[in-house]
């Protein structure tokens, strides 16, 4: 197992107990891997892990007090060997949607660390210290990139955001402040 893993599989065991930090998580996740999806109004997640999977599905059904058996969002296979969906039908959707979109979602210290925590549970790696440091995470805009330096430098940290092919990359560099950001998350 890779160190990026391991740290992970660390992460994926918290479930924050506050309704706002799971929502808060839950956008981290979606700024990431989101998107729309049929049918119309529709928002889901496709990973290749399972375990983050699960998390999602988890976390939305907790943060919204979905009854699943009453409810259309589930996982699901999808595309090639291994891949899993999580889709979140309306009216759902519209709610999540809203809730992710709050101007306050990210003003208290503790929903900024479960954004992050999401953030980099969905698009990050981080390097084995034995070898050279660098965490990294992986965003599809411009706008996700600024949102992640944003909540990163709220700790504090040096982040910075470089442009790699078709996706900007904010990340951390020093040993000191790669610490503080996974013991942040």
């Amino acid at each position: 197992m890779s160190f990026s893993s391991a740290v992970k599989k660390e992460l994926f065991g918290i479930i924050p107990s506050a309704r706002h930090c799971e929502i808060a998580e839950i956008a981290g996740i979606f700024r990431i891997l989101g998107s729309d999806a049929e049918p119309e109004g529709s928002l889901s997640i496709r990973t290749e892990n399972p375990e983050l999977a699960r998390k999602v599905f988890t976390l939305i059904i907790k943060a919204f007090n979905i009854d699943i058996g009453f409810s259309d969002i589930g996982i699901e296979n999808y595309g090639k060997k291994g891949m899993k969906r999580v889709i979140v039908p309306p009216p759902f959707a519209d709610s999540l949607t809203r809730a992710m979109n709050h101007a306050m979602l990210l003003s208290m210290e503790c929903c900024r660390q479960s954004f992050l925590r999401g953030a980099f549970l969905s698009g990050g790696s981080i390097s084995t210290p034995e070898k050279y440091y660098h965490l990294e995470i992986v965003c599809p805009s411009a706008e996700t990139a600024d949102k992640v330096q944003a909540a990163m430098r709220s700790f504090d940290l040096d982040a910075k955001i470089i442009g790699r092919k078709k996706s900007f990359v904010v990340y951390l560099k020093e040993g000191e402040q790669i610490v503080t950001m996974v013991g942040k998350m």
